[in-house]
């Protein structure tokens, strides 16, 4: 069985971001592993945390934080 091609590394955070220093992902909570790829240009975020409490909220702005390696209190979520 042949391997799913690799997803598309991710650009530099600044690349994603508009003039107003924003950008858009998609979220997939309750996702079976963690993971944070690029779709047609647009990150995907997939986490396994429940859309609860803000739990799920909070594992996206850590993987987002990772990945592009800056501070999680430098990000803000806006919904």
């Amino acid at each position: 069985m042949a391997r799913p091609p690799a997803p598309d590394p991710l650009p530099p955070l600044a690349a994603l971001t508009s003039p107003q220093g924003t950008f858009a992902v998609r979220v997939t909570p309750r996702a079976s592993s963690a993971r944070l790829v690029l779709s047609g240009g647009v990150p995907r975020v997939y986490v396994t945390e429940l859309p609860e409490d803000g739990r799920a909220t909070e594992a996206v702005r850590a993987a987002i934080a990772k990945a592009f390696g800056v501070p999680k209190g430098d990000l803000e979520l806006l919904t």
